[in-house]
């Protein structure tokens, strides 16, 4: 049973972790997807522009939802869910923001935010550990 938690809460930060870097991975080369887009390589953001911005919504979205799981892992105590709340919400409306504007202003944006978001996180998931 031990090992279940382990690595159930194992999984789940590595979940966050991917989240995490997709949607940094994704509003990343927005900024620069004209020289991409010269230079012939086929990413999301050159591709499907629309794509890349759902995506990036839907993992930040995503991160709300495994937060708000942390504690029935037995990761966290059940404040993490209320502690991490406002940065989620923070990070879904910056991805937001971009999935409406789609413009080099509001992905920098959200990069930005990624840079503070995953140590203000990795800090509050340290306060409220079991």
């Amino acid at each position: 049973m031990m090992i279940c938690k382990f690595v159930s809460g194992a999984v789940l930060i590595g979940a966050i972790f991917y989240s995490w870097a997709i949607q940094r991975l994704i509003a990343l080369p927005w900024i620069s997807r004209s020289d991409y887009s010269r230079l012939g390589h086929c990413m999301t953001a050159v591709i499907d522009p629309a794509v890349c911005r759902r995506v990036a919504l839907l993992h930040s979205c995503g991160l709300l939802i495994l937060c708000s799981c942390a504690h029935l892992l037995y990761l966290t105590t059940w404040t993490f869910a209320f502690d991490s709340f406002p940065l989620n919400c923070y990070l879904i409306y910056r991805a937001w923001r971009f999935f409406k504007d789609g413009d080099n202003r509001s992905a920098r944006k959200l990069v930005d935010l990624n840079l503070i978001y995953l140590p203000l996180l990795m800090f509050l998931m340290l306060v409220g550990k079991k």
